[in-house]
């Protein structure tokens, strides 16, 4: 399901492209292509994705920061003490907070992406979000209190990781119950298949690391 939420963030009207995932009717999975990064939208058309979103963060050398689970192959290193894990295990979406519940290896772990911080928690603002004040664009992985995945972004660069925290604990239609930032600003995008193209956003940068969506 496609939503767009317009926000009213400060006096400033923004909108909020998300997109709402059963994993029982649809398969996740992460891409990894250090070697050959590409925009969301060269992304999807590449793999012939019904959704893609950028993921978690990386260096110039176009290398996870974190640890990336593709189809059981791990890379990276994972994050130790802070950020978050988006993960399917057994089939079933999962995110944690690597400060109260540190990665473990697991083989039932088939596709996973460390990223930082994480934003909601048990439906309410994490305390602590490391903050400077930057506003951006943002993208962002969540989980409803029905256990469907929410993959969402931020249209304008107007954003501080704790204004994307409080929207995403507040908003009564997205019901959140765990959210985690993925990597924003230029590297943000979201595209979904036969969605009129105002609507989407694709990434300014070449990403090497996505979230597809297949339709079972």
């Amino acid at each position: 399901m496609f939503l767009q939420r317009q926000h009213n963030l400060n006096g400033v009207l923004d909108w909020v492209s998300v997109v709402r995932i059963d994993t029982a009717q649809a398969r996740l999975q992460m891409r990894y292509a250090p070697n050959d990064p590409r925009s969301v939208r060269m992304w999807q058309l590449a793999s012939a994705a019904d959704v893609v979103i950028n993921a978690g963060f990386f260096n110039e050398q176009k290398q996870a920061t974190g640890l990336l689970i593709a189809d059981g192959k791990v890379f990276g290193k994972p994050y130790v003490g802070f950020g978050g894990m988006f993960s399917i295990r057994a089939g079933k979406p999962q995110l944690q907070w690597l400060a109260i519940k540190p990665y473990a290896q697991d083989k039932q772990i088939t596709q996973a992406v460390h990223s930082f911080p994480m934003l909601v928690v048990n439906g309410k603002v994490v305390d602590g979000i490391p903050e400077n004040g930057d506003r951006n664009r943002r993208s962002f992985v969540a989980l409803d209190r029905q256990g469907r995945v929410i993959l969402g972004v931020c249209y304008s660069p107007v954003w501080t990781l704790t204004d994307l925290a409080r929207y995403l604990a507040n908003d009564a239609e997205l019901n959140v119950s765990d959210a985690l930032n993925l990597d924003g600003g230029a590297s943000t995008g979201l595209w979904v298949r036969g969605i009129a193209d105002p609507l989407l956003i694709d990434s300014v940068e070449a990403v090497p690391e996505v979230i597809t969506i297949n339709g079972r």
